[in-house]
């Protein structure tokens, strides 16, 4: 347990610390000595958590969807509240624009999937196969992608209305 708290604080201080620096220069003149400076960590404490500066900023969208999970599983889930939630998700997420300036969107869309697939999985029917179910999933990236694109200015939940609607007349 105390190993736990440790390893959530290094990257915490991590995360911080990359975040003071994007605020005052771009991430490309940014090092990761740098960082680990600023955060107070030495530079292996950093690659023990991290592969590259971007999964820094992964890890804290990781942990925003989990914490939101946990509330989501109070409830049956449903595709329209997992639609919803990862919209409001980006919408609230203080580092989507690095993401999509940097054109880093598929990174992030990946790790969105990864931590997402076994809840859509329960939300569609067994009879719908890994085929049916990845070209839903690459539809609700690339609806995502031009929402990003479009300024965000529909609500998370009529974009969650809309992309649930074009996913079930796809399954019809």
């Amino acid at each position: 347990m105390k190993r736990t708290k440790q390893i959530n604080e290094s990257k915490e201080l991590i995360f911080e610390a990359f975040m003071q620096l994007l605020n005052e220069k771009s991430e490309e003149d940014i090092t990761l000595t740098e960082i680990a400076e600023v955060a107070g960590v030495g530079r292996m404490t950093i690659y023990r958590h991290f592969r590259e500066k971007e999964d820094i900023l992964l890890y804290k969208v990781q942990q925003y969807y989990e914490v939101g999970k946990r509330q989501l599983h109070d409830k049956s889930l449903t595709l329209l509240d997992l639609l919803a939630f990862k919209y409001e998700l980006i919408k609230e997420s203080p580092n989507i624009e690095y993401f999509y300036k940097n054109n880093k969107l598929q990174s992030l869309f990946d790790t969105f999937r990864a931590i997402y697939s076994a809840d859509i999985k329960k939300i569609f029917p067994s009879s719908i196969d890994a085929y049916t179910v990845a070209f839903i999933i690459s539809g609700m990236d690339a609806i995502t992608n031009l929402w990003l694109q479009n300024g965000k200015n529909e609500d998370p939940k009529q974009m969650a209305q809309l992309t649930a609607q074009i996913i079930k007349r796809q399954l019809a």
